[in-house]
């Protein structure tokens, strides 16, 4: 192939290479590229959003538990202070009726006791006077 029969290949070639068209391609491939690169850039993006989206929504989860939580321990815990005062009511007038039932234990002890006595003057007196009607 001699100079000539290179130049008829080549300047076609070339005229057709860096003419409007290749230069079109070589542009629309280029935008491709950025738009590829826009593409993924957006899908990243997204990405990124729906996890925020998921970790501010389990935030907002936990947050909203840890107040049902903190809500039913206190009102637990209001109950048990309501139930224990009622408990502690009913002792203390269980106590107060012990004490009660027991001075008057007491005070029957002492009145059986009395009246023990008393029979037992009774009978001795009953003793004496037949002693003493069975000397007349």
């Amino acid at each position: 192939m001699n100079l000539s029969d290179l130049k008829e290949f080549a300047i076609p070639l070339l005229s057709i290479a860096f003419g409007a068209g290749f230069w079109s391609f070589l542009v629309k491939r280029q935008e491709k590229r950025i738009d590829d690169a826009r593409a993924d850039e957006v899908m990243i993006q997204g990405a990124t959003s729906v996890v925020e989206l998921q970790q501010k929504v389990m935030k907002q989860l936990q947050d909203d538990l840890d107040r049902r939580v903190k809500a039913i321990e206190d009102l637990y815990s209001k109950q048990l202070a309501s139930e224990r005062r009622e408990w502690e009511l009913e002792r203390s007038k269980l106590v107060n009726k012990i004490a009660e039932m027991s001075q008057r234990l007491e005070k029957l002890e002492r009145l059986n006791k009395s009246l023990q006595r008393n029979e037992s003057l009774v009978m001795c007196e009953h003793c004496i006077a037949e002693a003493a009607s069975a000397q007349q």
